[in-house]
């Protein structure tokens, strides 16, 4: 533990998450205790335990990040995209890029999506935060798409993200990048073509 610096529980929250990748990363998850991560902020045991209880708990909260971002993405391209042909291609190679990265946390992805086949207490976690996190879209998009029904919006929006989570897995835990790689014009034409008809 460093020495202890006053800071807001949000940059507190981000030191935490911060630390808890960096020990994901080199331990793996199942490996990694709280006191590993502890070690690794400014906070005593007590005060750690005030923000997150479990490993879980920050797993999750780190993968809620993400989507939040995507939000912001999402505002973006609405504003620069001509019309409706020229916003579904930016999001499908938006999309196609996505799923090609490699980052940091799509190691941790990784790691969660492996812990989802033994803790379903975990996997439903996942699970609700994809549906709002769709839910959160569907008013961006039915800005942008041709379509007055969110019904029609979210259903389309779940089938899409659980092609792009297929792909990821099967690219990445896999070790199949060159191929994906290779196919990219393909991944970009399925999340285009899924996007079509909203």
């Amino acid at each position: 533990m460093g020495k202890f610096i006053r800071k807001t529980r949000e940059e507190r929250e981000d030191e935490i998450l911060s630390a808890a990748l960096k020990v994901f990363l080199q331990k793996g998850y199942r490996k990694t205790t709280m006191e590993d991560i502890i070690k690794q902020t400014t906070l005593s045991k007590g005060g750690f335990y005030h923000y997150f209880r479990s490993t879980k708990e920050i797993l999750i909260a780190i993968f809620g990040k993400r989507p939040q971002e995507e939000l912001r993405f999402l505002a973006e391209i609405k504003f620069s995209s001509r019309d409706q042909k020229d916003l579904v291609e930016k999001l499908a190679l938006h999309l196609t890029e996505r799923m090609l990265a490699k980052f940091e946390e799509r190691e941790l992805y990784l790691m969660g999506v492996c812990e989802a086949f033994d803790d379903l207490e975990f996997l439903e976690r996942l699970n609700k935060m994809e549906e709002e996190f769709i839910r959160d879209v569907v008013p961006y998009s039915q800005v942008n798409f041709s379509t007055d029904d969110p019904m029609k919006v979210e259903a389309k929006l779940m089938f899409l993200s659980k092609v792009f989570h297929a792909l990821v897995i099967g690219c990445h835990l896999f070790k199949q990048e060159k191929f994906y790689q290779e196919n990219k014009g393909h991944i970009q034409s399925l999340f285009a073509q899924i996007l079509a008809d909203i």
